[in-house]
């Protein structure tokens, strides 16, 4: 197979190789970063989540625990007569 230059007299480069190894260098930076990136996700909604609450508490929005507690209590003990 004889040599053929380019129009700048350089040999011909394979771009195969290159781009090849170029997507599994994006590939694995993006296999690494995701998983750790994921972490930061929950906390961020965490903190967007109760400073929500916060405001909401400040707007005068409050909760009701939904079970709730008769007056007296059951449990109390009584004296024997």
């Amino acid at each position: 197979m004889p040599f053929t230059a380019n129009k700048k007299g350089q040999p011909p480069r394979s771009k195969g190789k290159a781009m090849i190894s170029g997507k599994f260098a994006v590939w694995g930076i993006l296999l690494l970063v995701v998983p750790a990136l994921s972490g930061c996700c929950v906390a961020a909604a965490a903190g967007a989540g109760a400073y929500g609450g916060y405001k909401a508490k400040e707007s005068g929005y409050s909760l009701q625990n939904p079970v709730t507690k008769d007056g007296t209590k059951k449990a109390e003990k009584k004296d024997p007569e």
